[in-house]
């Protein structure tokens, strides 16, 4: 199994898979961008083509392409191979899938076969013909139900159970693990002790929207009533599971996030019947949410592919609430937010169904979420807000939006559009601006507003930073090492040999290299694929941790040579003296300290003499 793992990471191109998920660019040999695992402004990912590996020199996050798409794509070990086996072509042997991972394998094919199920009745079957009325009613077309599986649950308690466990075999505990069935009050046992008569189908009489990882992979269900007036909730959901879990998807992402990913931007709508209307009306970079809460992880996926996130949420208290949240949880992200607002009562279904060329053009024209926020509150007090107390209690609610701009520029600019509609002085909006942020500077927790992020010191650029123990120059020294030709790499191995290295992790690497290049010249991606797998990031990681500057390698190979040399002669300096201060310390010495004490003030001479040797040849250091 080991050797067709390696042969699955040979056959996939780490830069072509990264590629499809993360904006790259060249730089030099490798490529870099800007690092999907955490928020930057300026790109610290780096991921090389020869040695098949990446790093990330802002987080730390390393691997290789197996490692990636698990990270990534939030894949188990397993569901990862199988992927990338699949993309290579390549035909899994048969091997023993832990417990773990083939029940997990077990509970996604249950979902899928459920999604099979629910969309025959829907399309096919003389039970889904109320929900085909319906759904035509509502303007759904085939094409759309196509194309994002919709079913239908028909009204009965053992439908689903009957064609998973009594059809299809699976066990009646791996629905319940998944969430499609629930155990009737006071059932007790185990599988062999549960039976028909002690679960029910959760999903009843309801359209069923299914719920995708960014995958595609079936993960739970969304189902709602046909009639708007019986008296059950309208949506219910899967519970959360090994699976589903509510705050990291988005409806419709793995649908459309080649739309999404397009534009750039996303449109971001509560319910599944708006992102479905949204895309029939030709706004098709859009998701929804399943409520008005834009959670930390739904952006961290929307921040992979957009710039620019656009909120269509109800324009009530929850919706203003929400959009308020929503700043500070895309913050980190640096992603532009806009707010589309919505006029008149109407949701984005009614609007993109009844008026699609109307919701477009709406789509285009969207507002800063400042304004938005700043506007809501004038509409929300109405004629109060022409009073001194509206006017403070306006003041009240719009301050804190305007201490949670980071630009000053932009900063003034709201400023200014506050204090116009308040019909108030701007310096008098200033000065309560000032003292919340005050009363704010010493709450637990505060970062100042204008406070600049620490961007990490890209000493790839300047390695010379680094140029203050042996350690840091055996690390540049291999990096250079990898980046000579192939027929200048043996003279300079054998010197870094010659000199010695501190550092373990080094020294191993020089000694691989050293053996490698015995029988045939260097080749980076075979080098790298003879290495032992514990210093295989190691490696990788040397190699892209310097700027990727091929012009003169050989002239800062001498060069940084020479300072190690002269480092390490200094350190042994240090050491003589420290060894004759203790001796001289001595009120009497033995014959053989004596002579210690001379060998080494005659060693001292000759190092100090090597240092100007060194710091003399071919210039300063």
């Amino acid at each position: 199994m080991a050797s067709q793992i390696e042969e699955i990471k040979s056959a996939v191109d780490i830069v072509q898979v990264i590629g499809e998920r993360v904006n790259l660019t060249k730089a030099g040999k490798n490529f870099k961008g800007l690092c999907p695992f955490h928020s930057e402004k300026t790109p610290s990912f780096f991921a090389t083509l020869e040695i098949q590996r990446y790093k990330c020199f802002g987080c730390g996050k390393s691997g290789d392409v197996l490692t990636f798409v698990q990270e990534y794509d939030s894949l188990t070990f397993v569901e990862a191979l199988e992927m990338l086996a699949k993309r290579a072509g390549i035909m899994l042997e048969r091997q023993a899938f832990s417990p773990e991972d083939a029940h997990r394998k077990r509970l996604y094919e249950v979902l899928h076969l459920a999604r099979e199920y629910f969309h025959y009745v829907l399309t096919e079957h003389k039970l889904g013909e109320p929900a085909r009325k319906y759904l035509k009613t509502r303007g759904i077309t085939s094409e759309t139900i196509k194309t994002f599986g919709l079913g239908y649950a028909p009204n009965s308690w053992d439908g689903l159970y009957n064609y998973l466990v009594k059809k299809k075999k699976y066990d009646v505990r791996e629905l319940e693990d998944v969430g499609l069935v629930i155990r009737k009050t006071g059932t007790r046992g185990t599988s062999s002790g549960i039976g028909a008569g002690d679960v029910y189908d959760r999903f009843r009489g309801r359209i069923m929207f299914p719920l995708t990882d960014a995958q595609g992979k079936v993960v739970g269900f969304s189902g709602r009533v046909l009639d708007p007036e019986i008296k059950e909730a309208k949506y219910i959901n899967s519970p959360e599971t090994q699976l589903y879990h509510k705050s990291e998807l988005l409806f419709g992402y793995s649908v459309l996030k080649n739309f999404i990913r397009k534009e750039e931007e996303v449109l971001v709508v509560e319910g599944e019947l708006d992102a479905l209307s949204s895309y029939q009306a030709g706004a098709q970079n859009v998701v929804a949410i399943k409520g008005s809460a834009l959670t930390e992880k739904q952006v961290r996926l929307l921040s992979r592919s957009v710039k620019r996130v656009i909120l269509a949420l109800d324009a009530d208290s929850a919706g203003v609430e929400a959009t308020k949240r929503a700043i500070e949880t895309a913050r980190p992200f640096e992603l532009s937010l806009r707010v589309l607002p919505l006029v008149g009562g109407k949701d984005p279904d009614v609007i993109a169904r009844e008026q699609p060329k109307i919701w477009r053009d709406m789509v285009k024209k969207t507002a800063s979420v400042y304004a938005f926020l700043i506007d809501s509150s004038f509409t929300a007090h109405g004629d109060e807000g022409k009073t001194g107390e509206g006017k403070r209690l306006i003041t009240n609610e719009v301050i804190p939006v305007l201490a949670s701009i980071q630009n000053s520029v932009e900063q003034a600019h709201f400023l200014e559009y506050a204090a116009e509609h308040l019909d108030v002085k701007q310096e008098a909006l200033e000065k309560e601006l000032e003292k919340y942020l005050q009363k704010r500077k010493f709450s637990p927790g505060f970062t100042p507003r204008n406070t600049p992020p620490q961007e990490n010191q890209d000493i790839r650029k300047n390695p010379t930073v680094l140029f203050t123990s042996r350690t840091s120059l055996e690390r540049y020294l291999c990096s250079l090492l990898l980046r000579l030709e192939p027929a200048d790499v043996q003279k300079y191995v054998v010197q870094l040999l010659d000199i010695g290295v501190q550092e373990p992790v080094i020294a191993k690497l020089i000694k691989h290299l050293a053996r490698f290049i015995e029988t045939q010249p260097l080749d980076l991606t075979k080098f790298a694929q003879s290495l032992p797998e514990e210093l295989r990031q190691p490696l990788s990681d040397l190699y892209l941790e310097f700027e990727d500057d091929d012009s003169n390698v050989i002239k800062e190979f001498e060069k940084a040579r020479r300072r190690h040399a002269v480092l390490a002669l200094k350190e042994r300096m240090q050491e003589i003296a420290h060894t004759m201060a203790e001796l001289e310390q001595k009120t009497l010495q033995t014959a053989e300290e004596e002579q210690t004490f001379k060998s080494l003030q005659d060693e001292l001479v000759l190092v100090g003499e090597k240092i100007q040797v060194f710091e003399g040849e071919n210039g300063p250091l």
